[in-house]
């Protein structure tokens, strides 16, 4: 299995570094730009068998080009949603594990929902909870896809990318990323051997 974790593009968040309008989850100029980029490179340059995107319009916005331009589906995962950004970085126990608010689809001419999780995480995830997710992630990866000679795509964002590199690669999760993302940062992790993951790249791609 080769994993590719891709950052989503400049969302307008990013560029304001003001989160809290709606707004903020659409990308940027540059983004747009950044995406309709990464639309030709990825048609150039990888061979992909299975996308998996974060329930963020930021994120769909990302590779909806590609998908477009190449007539293909990506599935919605619930659990690539952002994770881990919090400061707290203190356990929570209980975890919650119930189901929150279910996922909008924006076009089903290019998205669909993965029949593993369809749930937004909760609004007020703690760290603990995000690490969590990033966890139950993983093992899905794992199950679904160990050993297989498959390349599988995950749009998604900085810190949850980060946090699912340590996870595969063996590093303990803290209150310090290990993997910083620029916007449309690429990763590809390579399986070596059962269950061990080679770092090939990190935060890399070609717009051009």
């Amino acid at each position: 299995m080769n994993l590719y974790l891709l950052r989503h593009a400049q969302s307008v968040g990013n560029m304001t570094g003001d989160y809290s309008t709606v707004a903020h989850d659409n990308l940027s100029e540059l983004g747009q730009s950044q995406a309709d980029a990464l639309s030709s490179v990825i048609n150039k340059s990888f061979s992909v068998d299975e996308i998996f995107v974060s329930p963020y319009g930021r994120a769909m916005q990302t590779i909806a080009p590609y998908l477009q331009s190449s007539n293909r589906k990506a599935c919605v995962w619930g659990n690539l949603a952002e994770a881990c950004w919090q400061t707290d970085v203190s356990a929570e126990i209980p975890i919650r594990t119930g189901q929150p608010d279910q996922i909008d689809i924006c076009d089903s001419n290019i998205f669909l929902l993965d029949n593993f999780s369809g749930a937004m995480p909760f609004e007020d995830e703690t760290f603990a909870e995000g690490q969590a997710r990033v966890d139950k992630t993983g093992n899905e990866i794992l199950r679904r896809y160990l050993g297989r000679p498959v390349n599988i795509f995950l749009v998604t964002h900085a810190y949850f990318a980060s946090r699912l590199i340590e996870k595969f690669v063996g590093i303990k999760s803290g209150d310090t990323t290990w993997f910083d993302f620029d916007n449309c940062g690429l990763t590809l992790l390579e399986e070596r051997t059962a269950e061990k993951f080679f770092v090939r790249y990190h935060n890399r791609i070609s717009l051009t």
